[in-house]
């Protein structure tokens, strides 16, 4: 969402500019083509609403992350999931790493696991060189976000529950 959200900044959130940059090259039917475009136009209109058109992250996102921050102190806490401490343990130094050369604070180190995890792929998209280790401080981020994010899942479809529910 943070890509589609600066994307969108680039594109100036000209619907013009929208449809030919990230709907035209879809190929889709016309009236999928006209949802997908309204889509990014809500979204545009979400972003201008919260007053998110120069930087930041729209409230939903915020929401979400929030969300998985909480799910994260939880499973910490769960005596019957020790593989996810162990893999919080081993990201723990790249996250408190990526704190320290970041400007922009985040409220929790989920929310830093996540930006980290953004600004790879932005060096990425600039073809920036990025080192052997912290290529592996990025894996070990990688590692927990994958464990945590598959395990939220399973706990929306009911196929995970807290030994303390």
């Amino acid at each position: 969402m943070w890509q589609i959200t600066d994307l969108l900044r680039t594109l100036q959130f000209d619907e013009r500019k929208i449809q030919q940059v990230l709907v035209a090259p879809l190929n889709l039917p016309e009236d999928q083509a006209k949802v997908e475009l309204s889509w990014y136009m809500d979204l545009c209109d979400v972003i201008k609403q919260e007053g998110k058109t120069a930087a930041g992250f729209i409230s939903i996102t915020e929401y979400l992350i929030g969300e998985l921050a909480d799910f994260h102190t939880r499973l910490l806490n769960e005596p019957n999931d020790e593989a996810y401490k162990m893999i919080v343990f081993n990201a723990t130094p790249a996250i408190v790493a990526f704190k320290e050369k970041v400007a922009t604070p985040q409220p929790t180190d989920v929310a830093y696991a996540f930006y980290a995890l953004y600004s790879k792929l932005l060096m990425k998209l600039r073809n920036t060189e990025i080192s052997r280790q912290t290529e592996e401080s990025f894996d070990e981020i990688t590692r927990m976000v994958a464990y945590l994010s598959k395990r939220f899942g399973q706990f929306e479809r009911g196929q995970f529950s807290f030994t303390e529910d």
